[in-house]
C-alpha cells in the first residue's frame, strides 16, 4: 500500500502547485467517494451472492431434476 501511497502523495504535491488546493481536493474527494462506494458495493454483492445461492440459486436445478426424473408415486 505504501508503494502506491508515496508516489501519489508526491503527485498531489506537484499538482497542488499547478492547480491549487481547492480543485485538487474536490477532484480527489470525488475519487475517494467513488472508491468507498465500490468497496461498499463489493460487500453488498457478496451478501447478495450468499443469499441468492442457497435460496433462488438451487431452484432451476431442482426443477430440471423434477422434469428429467419425475417421481411416479
Amino acid at each position: 500500500m505504501v508503494i502506491v501511497q508515496i508516489p501519489m502523495m508526491a503527485l498531489g504535491v506537484i499538482l497542488m502547485d499547478k492547480s491549487g488546493r481547492q480543485p485538487l481536493l474536490l477532484v480527489f474527494a470525488a475519487g475517494t467517494c467513488l472508491g468507498c462506494l465500490l468497496v461498499g458495493l463489493s460487500f453488498f454483492l457478496q451478501v447478495y451472492i450468499g443469499s441468492f445461492s442457497p435460496g433462488m440459486g438451487g431452484i432451476p436445478l431442482v426443477i430440471m431434476l423434477e422434469v428429467d426424473f419425475p417421481c411416479h408415486t
